[in-house]
């Protein structure tokens, strides 16, 4: 669900276009969910000859360190519920580029804060990352309206502002 296989197969086609993109992927198979699924990227990145581009880190405590290493975000998942990942990188002043699925719509405003693709469109997410990769100007006007955006709307200060204001009407 995660897709991360499709960003992959994206980066496999951002090579061929010229580029050498590095991609970073981090966490690990979900809980009881024994799929296999890690073994099956890491095979995909070898048949695709992406070993020295493609790098699997476990889980995390300290992402932000992670973000700090990042200079572009992509989440490929075909549907995400609320998108906390998609705000930390954002947060973080990352460039994002999501899938148009889930609760990411209501986070990512196209070519405002982020670049929206299509679920498992291998084509159109690599055009995503060459574009944002090969144009400054679009990657530093993405990542600076996504860290304000960010800052504004989800801040723990704003959720708890918003929740007195809910309890408020509720009493």
């Amino acid at each position: 669900k995660k897709g991360q296989h499709i960003l992959i197969e994206a980066c496999a086609m951002v090579h061929k276009a010229g580029y050498p993109f590095h991609l970073l992927i981090v966490g690990e198979e979900s809980l009881n969910e024994q799929t296999h699924y890690a073994e099956d990227l890491r095979q995909l990145t070898e048949q695709l000859n992406l070993k020295e581009f493609v790098h699997f880190l476990p889980y995390q405590k300290k992402i932000e360190m992670v973000y700090k290493a990042l200079d572009l975000f992509v989440l490929t998942s075909q549907s995400e519920t609320y998108g906390m990942v998609t705000i930390e990188a954002m947060a973080s002043g990352l460039p994002v580029i999501a899938t148009n699925a889930g609760g990411t719509k209501g986070i990512i405003e196209d070519n405002v804060n982020g670049l929206l693709v299509t679920p498992f469109g291998v084509s159109e997410l690599a055009g995503a990352v060459i574009r944002i990769i090969s144009d400054r100007e679009l990657r530093y006007r993405l990542a600076t309206q996504a860290r304000k955006d960010a800052l504004e709307k989800y801040s723990h200060l704003r959720q708890c502002k918003r929740l007195e204001e809910l309890f408020a009407r509720l009493e």
